[in-house]
């Protein structure tokens, strides 16, 4: 299993404008699985220019952009899974800092703002999430191809 880090992917303006923008949007509470969160935020699906910057960021010929925006609550938690078969690709960018954030195989990752993990999906990368001990802000790139369920969530 590969998972590579990542630092410095967006310009801290543009951080501090997500963090504005999405000040009034709901927080989410993930009990088991991310679809337990009925608080999902699309990107694309808002009119704010620091959210356009990420779609237009992040638009690749890899596949399909699914652009999430979690705002997940204290003790939200995942349990360990691998990716859809339709993902391509995943990255986590964190917008906030957390004691510590998913969990791969050798341990938990940092949430440091500005930095984050990728991996491109071959179905074995084994992640999750233990019981956050703080509030976290972060966003979700997955690249999808054809077979992605949901086109409403695409941009």
């Amino acid at each position: 299993m590969k998972i590579n880090t990542i630092q410095n992917i967006l310009p801290r303006n543009i951080i501090d404008d997500i963090l504005n923008d999405s000040r009034d949007l709901p927080w989410g509470f993930i009990k088991g699985k991310r679809t337990d969160n009925k608080n999902r935020i699309w990107m694309h699906q808002y009119d704010y220019s620091s959210f356009q910057y990420c779609v237009d960021k992040f638009q690749s010929s890899k596949g399909k952009l699914r652009l999430e925006l979690c705002k997940d609550q204290k003790g939200s938690w995942l349990e360990q899974h691998v990716d859809d078969v339709a993902k391509i690709h995943t990255m986590q960018i964190y917008l906030t800092d957390a004691p510590a954030s998913t969990y791969f195989d050798n341990g938990p990752t940092e949430a440091r703002v500005n930095t984050g993990w990728w991996f491109d999906n071959t179905g074995t990368e084994l992640h999750g999430l233990e019981p956050l001990q703080s509030d976290r802000i972060s966003i979700i790139v997955n690249y999808v191809n054809d077979q992605w369920r949901d086109p409403s969530v695409l941009c």
